[in-house]
């Protein structure tokens, strides 16, 4: 970043120079050569980010499925055990109604 702002300074003070009369006329304008690094170099940093995102978004993806799974194993044990306290509801009640028979 630093060089392709320095390169749009310099070649923006060499045209500025040139409109001013202190440069040379027949170099003709410079700045619009510093249009392709500076699009190369926002497109190299987009990229990154955009590489990196994906990468946050994978690992926040694997951390959810993990998550999940863990919920679904405490739900399904919390259930097993909900499944097992009724059914000794039912055999509970049905000994009492035996015995006041």
């Amino acid at each position: 970043m630093v060089a392709v702002y320095s390169s749009i300074i310099a070649l923006g003070a060499q045209d500025w120079l040139m409109t001013t009369g202190f440069g040379h006329r027949h170099d003709g304008w410079l700045l619009q050569f510093a249009t392709v690094p500076t699009l190369a170099t926002f497109g190299v940093i987009l990229l990154r980010r955009f590489a990196g995102a994906m990468r946050q978004t994978d690992e926040l993806n694997r951390e959810l499925e993990a998550r999940v799974a863990a919920k679904s194993r405490e739900i399904a044990v919390s259930y097993a055990t909900s499944e097992a306290l009724r059914s000794e509801q039912l055999l509970a009640q049905e000994r009492e109604r035996i015995m006041r028979e």
